[in-house]
């Protein structure tokens, strides 16, 4: 939904930057033919630029989030058998303390 919104916005700003880029041609009075053809044309491209800009950069976005979910499911997926083998250790640890105890009793009689 973010993305979405972030989107609209950026596309609302691109449509105010040209009209009040043409608005500020039309309130100086440099109305001429020739130049406010190749004016419009260079604001129709840099809309044109951040319309692009814009769509790669929600792309990126959702791609770092997918690859983040991805890595976050291996790690939980990883977590299950390591807690099991630490436990494994912890018994096996246990029972050789257990059986060091016990020798050192039967040494000590």
């Amino acid at each position: 939904m973010l993305r979405i919104k972030s989107t609209v916005v950026l596309f609302n700003m691109t449509a105010k930057i040209l009209y009040l880029y043409d608005n500020r041609r039309q309130i100086r009075g440099l109305r001429m033919e020739g130049k406010e053809v190749a004016g419009r044309s260079v604001a129709v491209a840099i809309g044109i630029v951040c319309i692009i800009l814009e769509v790669s950069l929600v792309r990126a976005v959702a791609n770092y989030t997918l690859l983040m979910n991805d890595k976050d499911n291996t790690l939980s997926s990883l977590q299950t058998p390591n807690n099991s083998l630490n436990s494994r250790i912890s018994s096996i640890q246990n029972r050789i303390a257990s059986q060091h105890a016990n020798s050192a009793c039967a040494r000590g009689r």
